[in-house]
């Protein structure tokens, strides 16, 4: 880049408080493999130019406003992959974060389990349940097997949802 004869030349400190950022982020970016100014002294508008070109701002916050129609202007492709990366590794992130927590489970797991307390009820309604009530019925009015048939069903509804996962 050609330099104005005119353009002040800064050191790292002067260069932070001219585009308003800290030492350790200028000092950050002369690490880059991008930064094309070496280790100075800067001219502060090249430096701003170079700025608006790779740092602009969240590609996150820019993808969002281009969606919502906030922004006038649409973002280019580019801009549009960085903000479409960064949705996805925070996803990924607050997945990670979730599983952590315990938040998350295995289906194939929870399937098997659910399989196995649903034949659990379907056996005790179907099996145990006849078997225990057919003697206590017999010669009954209609009232008392209802009765008696409801506290029996909703005896063994209430063991399955007592039940404790594994």
């Amino acid at each position: 880049m050609s330099v104005a004869p005119h353009a002040e030349r800064l050191s790292i400190r002067g260069l932070a408080a001219q585009v308003g950022r800290a030492e350790s982020t200028v000092r950050k970016w002369i690490r880059r493999r991008d930064w094309p100014f070496g280790r100075g002294p800067f001219v502060v508008a090249e430096v701003r130019r170079w700025m608006e070109i790779h740092l602009g701002r969240d590609p996150a916050q820019a993808y969002h406003d281009a969606q919502k129609g906030i922004d006038p202007k649409p973002l280019n492709d580019i801009e549009k992959a960085r903000a479409l990366a960064f949705l996805e590794s925070y996803r990924i992130r607050r997945i990670k974060r979730e599983q952590l927590e315990g938040k998350l489970h295995d289906v194939d797991e929870c399937r098997t389990r659910r399989r196995r307390q649903v034949l659990a009820v379907r056996n005790a309604l179907t099996r145990r349940l006849p078997r225990t009530l057919a003697a206590e019925l017999v010669g009954r009015a209609r009232g008392d097997m209802e009765r008696l048939l409801r506290d029996r069903l909703a005896a063994v509804c209430q063991g399955f949802a007592d039940e404790q996962d594994e």
